[in-house]
């Protein structure tokens, strides 16, 4: 039984965004492996946290005093340091385990659709079996990300090598270094949206991962405006916690590094919402298009 109204159909953004708060409001089980990859992302930060310490610094001490320095080993500079080293970690839990999870809450919004009773236990178990096309995408987009990300911090260095203090190339040099992290976060959004379809597409056809990569683009080129539409939209509140991140954290190394770590959880939760949200709209759009066409 469909859960889309004609309007939604028709490529409505905010009635898509308002059925897809309504699937989520209604059906808890969709947030279940959203709560399971929050649970692994704490059980990470909390592993990095406590590495500079005894016992755990036995393995991870020499590591972070290969990469950073012995300074990063004590108190504030290892809270200065966290968020990098927990950014290096979200590639092998995307990649291993965030995209998969997100695959089951896929299959569960399927079955709703369908109207069938939901058995999470059956969910992750019929997902698994599509394992591999799941982390072939994810290591795709993970590689587009790094990869754009790469060379925009190429852009950078060249950026901050320009003289001038004033003037139209001083300005071009602020936007640049400066903006670095909005500039990333819209490099974020722009590979979402491009590879929107690719997991639900992966779930709900039971396909490779070639012909739903082949499948997405197609579905992209038809429905670009309104698939980036969502994505931005559901990163606005995601804007305001960077704006934080970027205001208070700078002026906050010494007197309170307490405040990364704060901002750090708030940050991972509210992606996650966000993560969900997005391939739940996206599902749904996919099943109506698929049920149109």
């Amino acid at each position: 039984m469909a859960f889309m109204d004609k309007k939604v159909k028709q490529g409505h953004t905010f009635l898509l965004l308002r059925q897809t708060i309504y699937i989520l409001e209604s059906y808890q089980d969709i947030w279940v492996p959203a709560i399971i990859i929050l649970f692994i992302q704490l059980l990470v930060l909390e592993l990095l946290y406590f590495a500079p310490r005894y016992p755990l610094s036995t393995f991870f001490g020499p590591i972070v005093q290969t990469f950073w320095g012995e300074k990063y080993l004590h108190y504030p500079f290892n809270l200065i340091e966290l968020a990098e080293q927990f950014q290096l970690a979200q590639i092998p839990i995307y990649i291993f385990f965030s995209n998969y999870l997100m695959a089951v809450a896929i299959a569960v919004i399927t079955d709703i659709n369908r109207g069938q009773k939901i058995i999470l236990g059956k969910k992750f178990i019929e997902t698994l079996r599509m394992y591999v096309s799941i982390s072939m995408a994810a290591c795709v987009i993970s590689v587009s990300y790094v990869g754009l990300i790469k060379l925009y911090d190429m852009v950078v260095q060249q950026a901050s090598l320009i003289d001038p203090q004033k003037g139209i190339l001083y300005v071009v040099k602020m936007i640049v270094v400066d903006g670095a992290p909005y500039l990333s976060l819209l490099i974020g959004i722009f590979i979402t949206t491009l590879f929107a379809f690719v997991l639900p597409i992966i779930v709900i056809e039971k396909g490779k991962f070639f012909k739903a990569l082949a499948l997405n683009f197609r579905m992209i080129v038809r429905s670009f405006w309104l698939v980036l539409a969502i994505v931005i939209l559901a990163h606005v509140p995601f804007g305001t916690i960077l704006l934080l991140r970027t205001t208070i954290v700078k002026f906050s190394d010494t007197v309170f590094p307490e405040l990364r770590v704060i901002i750090l959880v708030i940050s991972l939760t509210l992606l996650i919402v966000i993560d969900t949200m997005i391939y739940t709209a996206m599902t749904i759009y996919y099943l109506f298009k698929k049920e149109t066409t």
